[in-house]
């Protein structure tokens, strides 16, 4: 990737490995990802897809390599800058009510 590549990417990953237990369960492709681009994460059942997803979402953290986004490794950003809290609900704790009219 150049450097003009990695200044223009939203999301990028280097050498990320994923691991449970101590032993490893998926390898992620180094990637890079533009703003306004798309991806998929396609695979058969068991390859690691949910788990890859978690890592980019910020949700676990990678044995090695790196996930950036924009430029910022995703582990120094925390949690609080997306939104993310450990345990929380999945349900909103308030409820709106909408009116036919």
């Amino acid at each position: 990737m150049n450097s003009d590549a990695a200044s223009l990417a939203i999301l990028a990953t280097r050498g990320v490995t994923l691991a449970r237990g101590g032993k490893t369960i998926a390898r992620l492709p180094d990637l890079t990802v533009a703003a306004g681009q798309s991806m998929a994460i396609v695979g058969p059942s068991g390859c690691g897809k949910t788990t890859a997803l978690m890592a980019l979402a910020g949700i676990r953290a990678p044995q090695q390599g790196t996930i950036t986004v924009e430029g910022t490794d995703l582990w120094t950003l925390g949690r609080q800058t997306f939104g993310w809290q450990r345990n929380a609900p999945a349900i909103p704790s308030t409820t709106t009510s909408v009116s036919k009219t």
